[in-house]
Formats: structure tokens, C-alpha cells, sequence
């Protein structure tokens, strides 16, 4: 299996007031076999730096700094210099993704079935038939039964789509899976039932788990390690277990003070003041300041650099206060 290696990834957006870093200087590692949560409010830059993975960004963004690399057993591959040829291979093969919103990601006008085996076309040289049985097949396994693996995306419920998508997204045996709140408007029951069929393909395949949420009770159950953004910058960065813990950050301690579990009966709920700025009106010196309950001078001269929290330690984070 393979490690996926994220330094220093800058991404330009262009916007009517001119260009912004809407990922700006952004460093993780999905390993092999860990799971790994991208976290943060909307507006973070969470979906925007996976989609920089692959280089499926709009035509309005561009990545302009930094390194992707896919680590395997025998070779190195930079994904971000990779000719588009060579990346067509990875996609989907050895870097896969499920995407946000299934009735928008799916073809309307193709059965679930060929959408499943297509991948199987297109990396393994399946005729169509071979394609849409394996495809039926998968399908199956995750829970789709015989008679919707053959119907089309608007004639399934929003769990069943789900299961698609990450069918098509498993059905190359990649190496490393991009999940962009895979989760995303499912009842509390389904998001259960695909969070838990997540948990056991990652498990069995031994693959390396990107899993982008707003949800952080979904990170509790099923992360290893969580990544926390904030205005396209990485804030905080370490284990589940010590980041849930103990949170350094003071965006990082506001997120996890506003889960509804943690307000006592009868109080108002936490919330964070304010919201995450537009990429074009983020502030000087730390992104999080003008929300910040401990802002001061010093976080307006200069922007955070992220630092190690402890000799040892795995854990970062970007604040001048730390």
C-alpha cells in the first residue's frame, strides 16, 4: 500500500477582487492503513485542497506551491507535476474519491451499475458486459440490492447513492480513498450504516483514509488523526485521541465547545461569534483573530508559522500564543 504526502500545498482562486490563497501552505500525510479527518467550518478550504490532490480544481484556481506525493513500495510519484496521461492512471486506481452530493456526481442518464464498473473499463480492460456484472457485484456487497444495482440514480434513495459512489470509488482496490462528507443530508440511521461500511473497507483493504466532515463526532468514531483548518490554513494537527483531549487551539477548543452533547440542559449552545471571512477579506497576521477571544497586536503583525507543540511530539499547531 501506499502513503499519501501533502507539504506546503497553495492554491490560488481567482475572484472579482483579485487572486486569494484559498489553501494556503497546507502539510499532512494520509499513511497507509490510518484514517485521517479534514476538518473545519465551510469556507476552510477542506474540499478545495482535496480536489488539489487529484488536480481536479475549477478553472478558477490553480495550484501554485507545493508537493503531492504518492508513496509506494517501489517508486515515488509527484501527483502535481505528473503529465495528465500518467495522472488519468492514478485517478480512480490508485487515488480515489468519493465526491460530494451523489445526484450531482452520478449520470443521470446511466444505470448504477455501468457507473460502478466503469472504472474497471477504463484501469482493468473489462468489455462493457464484464464491467456492469462486476459492477452489479460490488454494488451488491456494499448493501445495494439486485434490482436498484440496475436502475439509475434518480430511481435510489439517498443511502443507496452514497453506496454507489463509494462503490465506484472501491471498485479499483485503490490505495488511498478521498471521502468529502460522504456523509452529507443521510438520517442518523444511514449515516451510520455507510460510516460503519466505510470503517470495514478501509479495515480490510488496509487503505489510507482521507475523510473530509463537519461532523466531529463522526471524526471521534472513526479518525485516527484529525487535520484542522481554518481560512485555508492548517491551525491544528495531531491525533484524535490528543487533539479531543486536549485542544491547543483556540478555533480548534470553539469547535469542539460548540458540539450540541457538550451544552448543559437548558443553556443557550456554544457557538463561534461571527464566520469564516471571504477569501478575499481575510485579515493580516492570523486568520482567526477577529473571532478570536484572545487576540492581541501580536496576532495582526505577522502571520502564524506552524510549530511543533513538544519535543516528540505529533502534534502542530499555528498560533503565536502557543
Amino acid at each position: 500500500m501506499a502513503d499519501l504526502v501533502v507539504e506546503h500545498l497553495t492554491v490560488l482562486l481567482q475572484t472579482p477582487s483579485g487572486p486569494a490563497r484559498v489553501v494556503d501552505d497546507v502539510s499532512f500525510a494520509v499513511p497507509a492503513g490510518r484514517s485521517v479527518a479534514l476538518v473545519g467550518e465551510s469556507g476552510s478550504g477542506k474540499t478545495l485542497t482535496a480536489l488539489a490532490l487529484l488536480r481536479l480544481l475549477p478553472d478558477v484556481a490553480q495550484v501554485v506551491q507545493g508537493s503531492v506525493r504518492l508513496r509506494g513500495r517501489d517508486a515515488e510519484l509527484e501527483l502535481l507535476s505528473l503529465a495528465e496521461r500518467d495522472l488519468a492512471k492514478v485517478r480512480g486506481a490508485r487515488v480515489a474519491m468519493v465526491f460530494q452530493e451523489p445526484m450531482t456526481a452520478l449520470n443521470p442518464l446511466l444505470r448504477v451499475d455501468d457507473q460502478a464498473g466503469e472504472v474497471l473499463r477504463v484501469h482493468q480492460g473489462l468489455s462493457k458486459k464484464e464491467a456492469r456484472t462486476a459492477g452489479a457485484t460490488l454494488l451488491q456487497r456494499l448493501g445495494v440490492p439486485t434490482a436498484p444495482a440496475g436502475a439509475y440514480p434518480h430511481e435510489l434513495s439517498g443511502g443507496q447513492r452514497q453506496r454507489v459512489m463509494l462503490a465506484m470509488a472501491l471498485a479499483a482496490s485503490p490505495e488511498i480513498l478521498v471521502a468529502d462528507e460522504p456523509t452529507t443530508a443521510l438520517d442518523v440511521t444511514v449515516q451510520a450504516q455507510i460510516l460503519s461500511l466505510l470503517q470495514q473497507e478501509q479495515q480490510a483493504r488496509g487503505l489510507g483514509l482521507l475523510l473530509i466532515t463537519h461532523d466531529l463526532g463522526v471524526v471521534a468514531q472513526v479518525c485516527d488523526d484529525v487535520v484542522v483548518m481554518y481560512a485555508g490554513r492548517v491551525v491544528e494537527a495531531g491525533s484524535v485521541a490528543g487533539v479531543f483531549a486536549d485542544p491547543r487551539h483556540p478555533y480548534t477548543q470553539a469547535l469542539l465547545a460548540s458540539i450540541p452533547a457538550r451544552a448543559k440542559l437548558g443553556e443557550p449552545l456554544p457557538q463561534i461569534p461571527g464566520q469564516v471571512p471571504a477569501v478575499a477579506l481575510w485579515p493580516s497576521g492570523c486568520r482567526f483573530r477577529d473571532r478570536c477571544p484572545r487576540a492581541d497586536e501580536a496576532c495582526a503583525a505577522e502571520p502564524p508559522v506552524v510549530v511543533v507543540a513538544a519535543a516528540g511530539s505529533s502534534r502542530l499547531l499555528r498560533c503565536v500564543h502557543l
